[in-house]
């Protein structure tokens, strides 16, 4: 018997059973509905029919999809006949399957294939380095079981269940970030996003601003440098004054120095560098540096007067002329000889024990000439015959240091400046010496309107300072040169002096120039 369809089996078979029990009277049942027919398997059924265990249902089995698919089964067995069975399914797919003799033959499709996760980063959101995200992860058909997010510069976060994450970057540039997910069958899906990661430049707070003589002072605290996204690597400093630029790491607290040739209102501006290499704006910062205070024990303005500005008063052996200053202002400076006469010199002296100052010191004077020095050597300032700033007549003009009672045991090497000859010598020249000790050594130096002129070392020791009395211009060299208070006569200094000073220490080169610049009060 030849069965024309493996569907209709079932039906068939039970007519044959009929048959072979009772007179052929045909089949005694007619089809029953195309649902509900008993099956064992989806080859029973109808096509458009699936097997849903017992009995054939309207519908196809499997999920939902537009794919397609294809099966071929062989299967043997014994006797003869064929069997073919087709299935097609939108969505499941489509199937064939062969058979020989009584056995039979079956076809699956393989369904419709996996769908990838679908994967959306939001506008990322920056704020200096740190970068914002929210983001969705989706998948139709299978669970998503792995999420990561791959921030461009070597980090990698694992995200699943998460809808937002941040990520702080170490440095500045460009990165694309990839999120990624993938399915329980490992099918990816992704997304990108592109940053970019600029610098902020660093910021300057306050600082602290101060001045002592020449010297200013910067302070620095963590305060006054910050960097929101970074550290501050250095601070650059301009003084304003003609020297370089100094650029120092940023370790606060810290102290910045400077000495100013200038005793002006100077004008610093200060940058801050992060270590991006960013800088902040300039900051200004405007401080008035002086001539030396520290150390000053004694200034005489001289304008026609012994008054002193600073220390012990001083006393003069006859009356000072007013003379014409430095800056041109009348009667702010003094003549010691009133009429080209010797006899009317003036001495201004103080008793020594009245300043007190020992192993290193500085003296400073203001001198214009008016004539010739004597042959043997005119002394413009000092302490008795210990200590002189001194010129001889077409000679050098030097530092004397260590003669007592006529005995000479130290002199620094004579200096060369100007040799005071009649018609050479026009205007103010501005002298300061300085002697430093350090240990059994003593630096003279000698400066000449503000520039080092020449320096000795003398090594060995030197006479301790005898209490000789200070004084400006030239003593009598007949009496005691130690006490007198009678200017010479015969060698005395002829010509004018103004603001004479003295220091208890030694002042340093931008000092003493500081001093030649000192501007019009």
């Amino acid at each position: 018997m030849s069965i024309a369809s493996r569907r209709h089996w079932p039906l068939l078979h039970l007519c044959v059973l009929l048959a072979s029990t009772v007179a052929p009277v045909g089949c005694l049942f007619a089809p029953v509905s195309l649902e509900d027919r008993a099956c064992l398997r989806n080859q029973d059924c109808l096509e458009g029919y699936f097997c849903d265990g017992t009995v054939c249902v309207l519908g196809e089995e499997g999920g939902e999809g537009e794919g397609e698919g294809e099966g071929e089964g062989e299967g043997e067995g014994e006797g003869e006949g064929e069997g073919e069975g087709e299935g097609e399914g939108e969505g499941e797919g489509e199937g064939e399957g062969e058979g020989e003799g009584e056995g039979e033959g079956e076809g699956e499709g393989e369904g419709e294939p996996n769908v990838a996760p679908v994967v959306t980063i939001n506008q990322p959101v920056i704020t200096n380095r740190q970068v914002q995200l929210t983001f969705t992860a989706t998948d139709v058909d299978s669970t998503i079981t792995g999420l990561a997010l791959n921030w461009g510069d070597g980090t990698v976060d694992t995200v699943v269940g998460e809808t937002s994450a941040s990520h702080t970057y170490a440095t500045v540039g460009s990165f694309e970030i990839v999120l990624t997910a993938t399915d329980d069958e490992a099918l990816p899906g992704s997304d990108t996003a592109s940053v970019v990661i600029a610098n902020t430049n660093p910021t300057l707070g306050n600082l602290l601003a101060s001045s002592a003589g020449v010297r200013v002072q910067l302070d620095l605290f963590a305060s006054s440098a910050s960097d929101v996204d970074g550290t501050v690597a250095f601070v650059r400093v301009v003084w304003g004054d003609g020297s370089p630029s100094e650029t120092t790491p940023f370790t606060p607290p810290m102290t910045l120095v400077h000495d100013f040739r200038f005793p002006v209102e100077q004008s610093i501006d200060l940058v801050a560098i992060d270590n991006d290499g960013g800088e902040s704006a300039v900051k200004n910062t405007r401080v008035a540096s002086d001539i030396p205070q520290a150390g000053l024990i004694s200034h005489l303005p001289l304008n026609g007067s012994v008054t002193q500005a600073v220390g012990p008063a001083f006393s003069a052996s006859g009356t000072l002329i007013a003379d014409t200053d430095r800056f041109g202002r009348g009667g702010q400076a003094s003549a010691l000889n009133n009429n080209g006469d010797s006899s009317s010199n003036v001495l201004v002296f103080i008793a020594g024990n009245q300043l007190v100052f020992q192993n290193s010191f500085t003296f400073s004077i203001w001198v214009k000439m008016d004539g010739t020095l004597s042959p043997s050597g005119d002394r413009f300032m000092g302490v008795g015959d210990w200590f002189a700033i001194h010129g001889n007549d077409g000679g050098p003009t030097g530092i004397r240091l260590g003669r007592t009672s006529g005995t000479r045991t130290a002199d620094a090497t004579p200096i060369a400046l100007d040799p005071f000859l009649p018609g050479l010598v026009d205007g103010w020249v501005h002298y300061v010496s300085v002697v430093e000790t350090i240990g059994s050594q003593h630096v003279l130096r000698i400066f000449r309107n503000g520039a080092l002129q020449d320096a000795a070392i003398v090594t060995g020791p030197v006479p301790t300072r005898p209490a000789c009395r200070v004084y400006v211009g030239t003593f009598d060299p007949n009496g005691n040169n130690c006490t007198t208070t009678t200017a010479g006569d015969g060698n005395g200094f002829r010509g004018s002096v103004d603001d004479a000073r003295i220091y208890n220490r030694a002042l340093s080169n931008v000092e003493v120039a500081a001093l030649f610049n000192e501007l019009r009060p």
